[in-house]
């Protein structure tokens, strides 16, 4: 019941602040497993995805979110995955895996923080969770690419691109630091579906870290 009425609210926000604009819908998810990558602007981010994907979606979350006192009751009960972002997190990780047995769809982050200026974009270097779980989960990965600047009334874009699966990632993607180079090609799938450049080369040298 909290979660219908949730959805309810959710799409009302949307229509009422934002009227967001969503393109290829039949391409989000319609059940789980499934995991959604998304670049990530603003609080309502979320508020978006979860107006027009029919599952619910168990979105990964800093832990500081789940402490606080009213809001970290709430978001724990709609199933927010606290992942702490400054060391691998096996309680995160266990959840995550947890949500993709039980057929869930996980929503992630992959640069872990709001790009508040388009210059961040190509300087905030993805984690490698999500592309981690899904191949070792065999699960498809969703990009979702968010277009506009989030000023009321003004029309956003949720643009749903071709599933990615695993299968995909290693075919297309060898060498060393594969993980790394495969979360930097999910990205550069979420960043050219919202019409933006990122900037950094599949072959950067960087270590494997298997954070959310």
């Amino acid at each position: 019941m909290l979660i219908a009425i949730l959805k309810a609210l959710l799409r009302s926000i949307n229509w009422l602040l934002f009227r967001a604009d969503y393109v290829c819908p039949e391409k989000f998810p319609t059940q789980g497993p499934a995991i959604i990558v998304s670049n990530h602007q603003h609080t309502f981010d979320v508020f978006l995805i979860h107006a027009k994907v029919t599952p619910w979606i168990y979105w990964v979350s800093k832990k500081e979110l789940t402490e606080k006192p009213i809001i970290g009751r709430l978001v724990k009960r709609l199933g927010v995955i606290p992942v702490d972002r400054d060391k691998s997190d096996l309680s995160a990780a266990r959840s995550m895996f947890e949500r993709i047995k039980e057929g869930r769809v996980i929503g992630i982050f992959p640069q872990g923080t709001r790009m508040k200026s388009k210059e961040m974009i190509s300087k905030v270097i993805p984690k490698t969770g999500a592309v981690h779980f899904a191949i070792r989960s065999g699960t498809p990965i969703y990009p979702v690419g968010i277009k506009g600047d989030f000023r009321l009334f003004r029309k956003m874009k949720i643009i749903a691109g071709d599933p990615i699966t695993p299968e995909e990632l290693n075919s297309k993607i060898k060498g060393d630091n594969r993980l790394m180079r495969q979360s930097i090609y999910i990205m550069k799938r979420v960043y050219e579906l919202a019409g933006i450049e990122y900037k950094i080369e599949d072959d950067i040298v960087l270590g494997d870290t298997h954070d959310c």
